[in-house]
């Protein structure tokens, strides 16, 4: 039987997935890769059999929406542990030997989870996650409806990912906060402070194609059910009588170009406070040119400089 089966959903992620799969496959593990052609129209499908490897397979997908994609990927998996890459990310390199090591010295738990960073198109840093964290198990965060990483860094045991039924179709985002924190009600959750996933920004990804206020609906209504099921055992999607989502009509999504001037400007000023100036003052000006057109931008950057030059400068307002 396969170790790691590694689910990777896929819809037009030409630019992306061969780097994506080359993550996955240079992992010095036993696995396979589950491709799920979500309804892909550009040349993903052919660069994906560009690689030749026999260890990945493409499954059609349902083309009902994400959750729906990556459970058809669970039911094709042979793996005895499950993993998750999207399309357009990477893995860290290593990750899956650690927690091949880890989940064989801890038989009582059900998954370990890492850290991860978020980067740009190009494949720069934008921040990192968790990584200065102290490792811990979050069983009880995850009852309680706390998530500390995303489910992309989960190396899980595939019978406890059966047992709790997989992903659940309600939800069109959100839909790994609501496993995980399921998940935490069947299994015991380990976290460590080790890098295991490189999430990619960009402008065709599906966090900024999605209308702001039906992600915060899911999100929501994700830690809602959980705190339902503390109470009663049951959530109102068990009950068959989950909340309507709201009407997106007029709404905007997320904003790149903002989210990636906050992770910049965030990293700048700690590598300021920490004595690297150089360093502080580059992801500074990169942090302008994602938001030129914004004065508060340019008066960030001003400080920025001032505390780097001038240490008896005030710190950032």
């Amino acid at each position: 039987m396969t170790l790691f089966t590694v689910v990777v959903p896929m819809k037009n992620a030409a630019p992306f997935v061969q780097m994506a799969l080359r993550s996955v496959l240079e992992q010095a593990v036993d696995l396979e890769v589950v491709v799920v052609d979500d309804g892909s129209t550009d040349k993903s499908v052919d660069l994906v059999n560009e690689l030749g490897d026999a260890r990945v397979r493409i499954v059609p997908g349902p083309q009902r929406g994400i959750a729906a994609a990556l459970n058809a990927g669970l039911e094709a998996a042979q793996g005895e542990i499950i993993a998750r890459c999207d399309a357009d990310d990477l893995f860290a390199t290593g990750r899956l030997e650690w927690q091949k090591e880890w989940l064989e010295a801890h038989p009582d738990f059900g998954a370990v989870c890492g850290a991860y960073a978020a980067m740009d198109s190009k494949g720069r840093l934008l921040t990192m996650f968790g990584k200065n964290a102290a490792a811990l198990e979050i069983t009880d965060d995850l009852r309680g409806g706390t998530t500390r990483t995303s489910f992309c860094t989960y190396a899980v045991r595939a019978e406890h990912l059966r047992q709790v039924g997989g992903f659940r179709s309600y939800f069109a985002t959100a839909e790994d906060l609501d496993l995980q924190y399921r998940l935490g009600e069947v299994c015991r959750v380990w976290w460590e402070p080790q890098p295991c996933y490189w999430y990619r920004l960009h402008e065709r990804s599906t966090t900024h194609t999605q209308a702001d206020a039906l992600r915060r609906f899911y999100e929501v209504v994700a830690k809602e059910f959980s705190r339902q099921r503390q109470v009663s055992g049951m959530d109102d999607l068990a009950r068959g009588c989950p909340p309507s989502p709201p009407k997106t009509c007029g709404d905007h999504p997320a904003l790149l170009r903002e989210q990636i001037h906050g992770f910049l400007n965030s990293r700048a000023w700690t590598a300021c406070r920490e004595g690297r100036r150089m360093e502080a003052l580059v992801l500074g000006s990169r942090a302008l040119v994602a938001r030129p057109e914004r004065l508060a931008s340019w008066v960030n950057l001003v400080k920025l400089g001032a505390r780097c030059l001038l240490p008896g400068a005030p710190e950032k307002e």
